[in-house]
C-alpha cells in the first residue's frame, strides 16, 4: 500500500488471503503508534459521570422469518363495461353506444378482426386456467362394478379460521349463519373465566360479523351498551341486515348491519334479571317478533315496535304459586339491585333456568321449545295477548342428568326433535313426554347438536374435548359413522348452512373453524329415490318407537305397576353417593395419601426438621445471650469494685495533702544562686 497515491495492487492468486500490515523500511516503528498531543485536549470537554445507554435486544438479520406482519384488505370491484372512446358523447345513453357500434360493424375488415380476436382469446383463456388447491379430483362416491351399492366416504376439512380481534381472552358463546346471505356469519363471545371482569370495560367487547371469503377483517364490529357484553346473537329471517343480540345484563340490542349502528334497545326494568342465554327470531307478518330466555326462569316474547309490553312465560313447576311484586317508584332500583326477580315462588320450589330455544315455523308458527338447566323441556305457544306453556317433557322419566346444551327439530320430520346434555343425545316426540331414543354415553360432555338439512337421519354432536361425531340412526343407532378431532379445547357452539356443505364451530379459546363437509354428508348422487326412502324410513322408525313406548305404559297400567317415576330413583342414587363418599373419606384418602403423596410427606418431614433446627438455634442464641448477660454483670461488679478502690485512694490522698501544705515554705536566697552559678562556670 502506498501512502501517496492510496492504490492497492495485488495479483489475482492472492485474492482472499489474510492481509498483513507492516511498516516501510524508512519509517521508524515507533511512528506507527499515535503520539499524545496535549494541545488537542482543549477541543474536548471532560464529563463526569458519563452515561451510556445499552440495549438488551438481540439484533436479527433481515430474513423471511423475521419480516414484519403485513395486514391485507379485500376490496370488491364491480366491472360492468369498459371505457368508451371520445366519439361517444354520453355512455349512459344507449343511443350513442348503438350508433358507435353500427359504425364499427360497417367498417372494413371487421369480420377478420373478430375472428383473429377469438383465436387469441381462446389461447389466453387456456393459459389462465388455474389449479384449485382444494379441488376433489376423485369422486367421493365409489360405485362397485358388480353391484349397484354405493360406498359413502365421510370426511371433513378445515377451510378457514376466524380469530377474536379483542385483546382480552374470550370464548365463543354463539355462532350462526345468515339465512339469505350464506357467506355471512355472526359470532358472539363471553369473557373467559380466567379474566378479571371487574376491571374490564365491557363496552369495548364487540360482537363480530364475518365474510367467510375474507377471514382477515370482520365486516361489522358491534359494540354493546350499559357496560355489558353480547353473549348471543341471531339474524332476522325476513330482513338479513338486522341482527338481534342478547347481553349479559339481560338487555336486548337490535343492530342495523348496513350502518353498524344500534337501532333499538330495551329498558332494564322489562328485561331479564340474568344473562340472556338464547335469542330466536319468529316468523311473523312484519318480521319484528323474537323470543329470549335466561336462567332467571323467564321466557319473554318481544316485538320491536313495542319493547315496553313484552309477553312473559314463567318456567316453574305446576304447583308453584307465582307472585309478581309491584313496580318500584324509582327505576334506578331495578338497575342497582342485580338479584331482583320479577316473580317469586313458594318456599321449596325453584324456577327452571332456560338455556336454549328451538323454533321451526313448519312445526307451528307460534310454537317453540325451551330447554332448561335441570334437563327438562318446555313446549310453549303464543296467542293474541298472552303466551303459555302447553307441554312438558322429562318431568316423569327420561330427563337429562344435567343441563341441556343443544336442541333442534328434525327438518324432515317436524314432529320429533333432538337434544344433547350430560353425556348422551336423545330424540323426543311432541305427543309423548319421555324420550323414544337415547344414544350411548360418551366419554366427554356433549355441548351442541344439529341435523344435516339435506340428509334425513344424520346429525352432528360436539364434545367438550374438541371432537365432532356424526350419527346415522337409520344405519347404526349407537355407533357413529364419522368422528374427528377439530381442536383440543371444548367446542361451545355449532351451526350449519342451508345447503349442508359448510359447518362452523367455535371453541373455548375464541377461535371459529369453517369446516367443509364431503359430498356424502349432503349429496345423494346416483340415487334419486334414496331421499324419499330415507324420509319414509325415518318416520316409520320413530313412530314405531312411540307406539312401543305407549304400549309398554298401557301394559304396566293393566298390571297395576305404577308409571315410571325418576324422583325416587334419584333420591336413592343420591343416598348411595353420599354413603360412598363417606366410605372414601374414612378409608381411601388416608391410604391414597400414604401411597401417592410420599413426596408431600417427605417435604413435610423436612419442614418439621428445619423447624426443629431453628428452635434449637434459637435456644442456643438465648443461652449465649444469658452468658453474655452474666459476663456483663460480673464485669459491672468488677468495675464497681475498682471504682470503690480508686475513690478510697483519692480520699486517703486528700487527707495527706493538708499536712504537707501546713509546712513553712522555704524562701529563695539570691546569694546562694549566684554562688552556685559561679561554681558551675
Amino acid at each position: 500500500m502506498s501512502g501517496e497515491s492510496d492504490t492497492y495492487s495485488l495479483k489475482r492468486q492472492y485474492f482472499g488471503g489474510n492481509i498483513v500490515f507492516k511498516p516501510k523500511e524508512d519509517d521508524d516503528a515507533r511512528n506507527i503508534f499515535v503520539k499524545e498531543d496535549p494541545q488537542a485536549l482543549r477541543f474536548f470537554n471532560s464529563k463526569n459521570p458519563r452515561t451510556i445507554t445499552l440495549g438488551n435486544i438481540v439484533e436479527k438479520s433481515s430474513h423471511i422469518i423475521h419480516t414484519e406482519k403485513t395486514k391485507t384488505k379485500s376490496l370488491i370491484v364491480k366491472h360492468i363495461e369498459g371505457g368508451w372512446p371520445e366519439s361517444v358523447e354520453n355512455p349512459a345513453e344507449p343511443r350513442h353506444i348503438t350508433n358507435w357500434k353500427r359504425a364499427k360493424e360497417k367498417g372494413e375488415g371487421f369480420v377478420e378482426k373478430v375472428v383473429n380476436l377469438i383465436e387469441n382469446t381462446e389461447d389466453i383463456l387456456k393459459q389462465n386456467l388455474r389449479i384449485d388447491v382444494y379441488e376433489d379430483y376423485f369422486d367421493e362416491t365409489k360405485v362397485s362394478s358388480n353391484t349397484e351399492s354405493i360406498e359413502e366416504d365421510y370426511s371433513i376439512k378445515v377451510k378457514t379460521v376466524f380469530k377474536d380481534t379483542s385483546i382480552f381472552k374470550r370464548s365463543v358463546s354463539k355462532v350462526c349463519f345468515s339465512p339469505e346471505e350464506q357467506n355471512k356469519i355472526a359470532i358472539s363471545y363471553k369473557l373467559h373465566d380466567s379474566e378479571n371482569t371487574v376491571l374490564i370495560d365491557k363496552n369495548k367487547l364487540p360482537c363480530l360479523v364475518w365474510d367467510i371469503n375474507n377471514p382477515n377483517t370482520p365486516i361489522n364490529i358491534l359494540y354493546p351498551t350499559n357496560n355489558s357484553e353480547i353473549v348471543t346473537c341471531a339474524f332476522n329471517s325476513k330482513y338479513p341486515y338486522i341482527l338481534g343480540c342478547g347481553c349479559s345484563n339481560g338487555n336486548v340490542l337490535i343492530f342495523d348491519l348496513r350502518t353498524s349502528k344500534l337501532m333499538v334497545t330495551s329498558k332494564l326494568e322489562y328485561c331479564h334479571s340474568e344473562t340472556i342465554r338464547d335469542f330466536v327470531w319468529l316468523k311473523s307478518k312484519y318480521g319484528t317478533e323474537f323470543v329470549t330466555t335466561s336462567t332467571d326462569g323467564k321466557v319473554i316474547w318481544w316485538d320491536i315496535r313495542d319493547l315496553q309490553t313484552p309477553k312473559k312465560i314463567y318456567l316453574c313447576p305446576d304447583s308453584a304459586e307465582i307472585k309478581e311484586p309491584g313496580k318500584p317508584e324509582n327505576e334506578a332500583d331495578w338497575i342497582k339491585n342485580p338479584n331482583y326477580k320479577n316473580f317469586l315462588l313458594v318456599e321449596g320450589e325453584k324456577e327452571y333456568g332456560g338455556l336454549k330455544i328451538d323454533y321451526n315455523p313448519e312445526a307451528g308458527a307460534t310454537r317453540f321449545l325451551i330447554v332448561t338447566e335441570q334437563g327438562t323441556i318446555f313446549l310453549a305457544s303464543k296467542k293474541k295477548h298472552e303466551a303459555e306453556v302447553t307441554q312438558k317433557y322429562g318431568f316423569t322419566w327420561g330427563r337429562h342428568l344435567g343441563p341441556i346444551t343443544g336442541i333442534q327439530r328434525c327438518p324432515w320430520a317436524n314432529k320429533y326433535f333432538l337434544t344433547v346434555g350430560d353425556w348422551s343425545a336423545k330424540i323426543w316426540s311432541d305427543d309423548y313426554p319421555m324420550p323414544i331414543y337415547c344414544s350411548k354415553f360418551h366419554q366427554a360432555y356433549l355441548t351442541d347438536c344439529c341435523w344435516i338439512p339435506n340428509r334425513t337421519a344424520i346429525y352432528f354432536v360436539t364434545r367438550s374435548d374438541g371432537w365432532i361425531y356424526a350419527y346415522d340412526i337409520l344405519y347404526k343407532t349407537q355407533e357413529p359413522i364419522f368422528s374427528q378431532r377439530v381442536c383440543e379445547t371444548p367446542i361451545n357452539s355449532m351451526s350449519i348452512n342451508l345447503k349442508g356443505d359448510k359447518l362452523i364451530v367455535g371453541n373455548d379459546e375464541g377461535i371459529v373453524y369453517l369446516i367443509k363437509l364431503s359430498k356424502s354428508f349432503y349429496s345423494l348422487e346416483h340415487q334419486e329415490n334414496k331421499k324419499e326412502k330415507e324420509v319414509n324410513n325415518l318416520n316409520f322408525m320413530l313412530e314405531r318407537e312411540v307406539l312401543r313406548e305407549k304400549g309398554i305404559q298401557q301394559i304396566l297400567k293393566k298390571k297395576g305397576v305404577p308409571p315410571k317415576d325418576e324422583t325416587a330413583n334419584i333420591q336413592k342414587a343420591e343416598e348411595r353417593v353420599k354413603q360412598r363418599i363417606g366410605l372414601i373419606n374414612e378409608s381411601y384418602y388416608p391410604f391414597a395419601n400414604s401411597l401417592l403423596h410420599k413426596e408431600v410427606a417427605v417435604k413435610e418431614m423436612d419442614k418439621i426438621k428445619e423447624e426443629k433446627k431453628e428452635i434449637e438455634k434459637e435456644k442456643e442464641n438465648e443461652n449465649d445471650k444469658d452468658k453474655e448477660k452474666e459476663k456483663s454483670v460480673e464485669q459491672y461488679e468488677i468495675n464497681e469494685q475498682q471504682e470503690e478502690k480508686s475513690e478510697a485512694k483519692i480520699e486517703a490522698e486528700a487527707k495527706d495533702e493538708p499536712e504537707i501544705n501546713n509546712q513553712p515554705e522555704e524562701k529563695e536566697d539570691p546569694q546562694k544562686d549566684e554562688n552556685e552559678n559561679k561554681e558551675e562556670n
